[in-house]
């Protein structure tokens, strides 16, 4: 458990970094694309966060032709459902849904997320939150939502107030 706080510290740390590198990426896409689809937050090679006792791992019978990623995020539903408070366990959950491309898993995520942890969630968690809402939802109106609740948190975000702009002009025309 030491270990998974540990990470929790790590997180907070890198969010800062994670966002203004997230954002500027953002901008640079919506910039030059006419899907407002948001880049960035996509990792590569990522492993497996997971190291509790009695997590599933691939060489479980139950597990035979499933990916490791869908393990892991079966195993963060488990640990949600655990501990419906932690802001940090549906964001883990997302970074593999990111990784499958699962859009509406994503959103729903999130969507819990709000509503069981905005109180006890930190600014990073909460920002981290709007932003990826605002990224994957497909609706223009949706995405200017969630970025302007990011906005809220971080007033002096040139690169956010850019995407607000954009996506203000592209749902006038």
């Amino acid at each position: 458990m030491n270990n998974f706080r540990y990470n929790t510290i790590i997180r907070v740390l890198v969010s800062s970094v994670f966002l203004t590198t997230y954002l500027v990426s953002s901008a640079i896409s919506l910039a030059h694309a006419d899907n407002i689809e948001v880049g960035g937050g996509q990792k590569n090679n990522k492993q497996s966060a997971i190291s509790s006792p009695g997590a599933i791992t691939p060489d479980h019978p139950q597990d035979k032709g499933r990916s490791q990623y869908d393990i892991d995020i079966e195993h963060y539903d488990n640990l949600i459902r655990q501990n419906p408070n932690d802001a940090t366990l549906y964001l883990d959950k997302v970074d593999y849904l990111i990784l499958k491309s699962r859009r509406d898993e994503i959103i729903s995520t999130l969507t819990d997320a709000l509503s069981k942890t905005k109180l006890e969630a930190t600014e990073d968690e909460l920002i981290k939150i709007y932003v990826t809402l605002g990224n994957k939802h497909k609706d223009l109106n949706e995405k200017l939502f969630y970025y302007r609740k990011t906005l809220e948190l971080t007033p002096n975000n040139t690169a956010l107030k850019r995407n607000i702009q954009y996506l203000e002009n592209k749902i006038k025309n």
